[in-house]
């Protein structure tokens, strides 16, 4: 077992999923969400991605905070609920909820976000992606970096400033 996935057991064990699944369920009126995505779950050195399925299939994705890492989600949250805002054409994923500050009923710092179907790209090699898709991946990947850099952005104002 790697850290990171060490260090994602122990989040993993701090969160009581029945309140995120209620949580969740609140949130989406008329659509109960009703399991977490085990295969899918994937583990950051800041935080563990957890699926959530609805009994109509969709999924969103909740992110949960390592020890330590809480800040790193507020970051996220600002930088998303910016995109959101003053530019919505970027695909990223749309904050459904925040759990920064109050993490008593579920255990840990969480978002709830927009689930995006996809492959890491951590797997990039001569052999694969296929050659017919890399053109489509390079392209849209192109197109969001475009978006970003055309995107008017005051660092301070999303709390982001370095000082640098």
């Amino acid at each position: 077992m790697s850290a990171w996935e060490i260090r994602a057991d122990n989040t993993l064990r701090k969160v009581c999923f029945r309140e995120l699944l209620s949580i969740a369920s609140t949130l989406r009126p008329n659509h109960t969400a009703v399991e977490i995505v085990e295969p899918l779950i994937q583990y950051g050195g800041s935080h563990v991605v957890v699926p959530i399925k609805f009994e109509d299939g969709a999924i969103w994705a909740a992110r949960l905070a390592n020890d330590d890492c809480e800040y790193l989600l507020e970051k996220s949250l600002a930088v998303l609920d910016y995109i959101e805002k003053a530019c919505p054409g970027i695909p990223a994923p749309r904050v459904k909820a925040s759990g920064l500050l109050d993490t008593s009923r579920v255990g840990v710092a969480y978002l709830l976000l927009d689930w995006i179907d996809g492959v890491s790209l951590e797997h990039w090699s001569p052999d694969l992606p296929i050659r017919e898709s890399r053109a489509v991946i390079l392209d849209g990947m192109a197109d969001c970096l475009l978006s970003l850099w055309s995107c008017t952005t005051d660092r301070k104002a999303l709390g982001l400033y370095s000082g640098r």
